[in-house]
């Protein structure tokens, strides 16, 4: 059951300030087991380089998956888009890797709205 909830979710959105100097801000939601959602992490800032530092929202064990967890995280970048074979690269399964417009609407608590408003309603779980 566990394998069908691994997955990427992501959302990218474009300052259009030309002074800028990382014009993209993507917001990643990574499910996976812990030790892989960090090596997934590791690939998606390889791909998004150069990008300025990386910042964690939020990360957590997923009740009642067999050990799942997730790992929230924002990255601004120089990049506005993921070409189809750097997603190939960061994480090969087919419909797995997916943009989400919920992310855009992230709260401002973000410790507080990923385990207990969007984990529970992404992986339908009823917790």
């Amino acid at each position: 059951m566990t394998n069908n909830l691994r997955q990427i979710r992501y959302w990218v959105s474009t300052n259009p300030d030309e002074q800028a100097e990382f014009h993209h801000e993507w917001t990643f939601c990574v499910i996976n087991k812990e030790r892989e959602a960090r090596r997934i992490k590791d690939k998606i800032l390889t791909e998004l380089a150069p990008a300025a530092e990386h910042v964690e929202l939020s990360e957590g064990l997923i009740p009642k998956t067999e050990g799942l967890h997730y790992l929230a995280f924002d990255v601004l970048s120089q990049h506005g888009e993921l070409r189809f074979d750097q997603r190939k690269r960061i994480y090969d399964v087919r419909g797995k890797f997916r943009l989400d417009r919920d992310l855009e609407g992230m709260s401002s608590k973000p410790d507080i709205w990923f385990p207990e408003e969007y984990i529970p309603r992404v992986l339908h779980l009823g917790y």
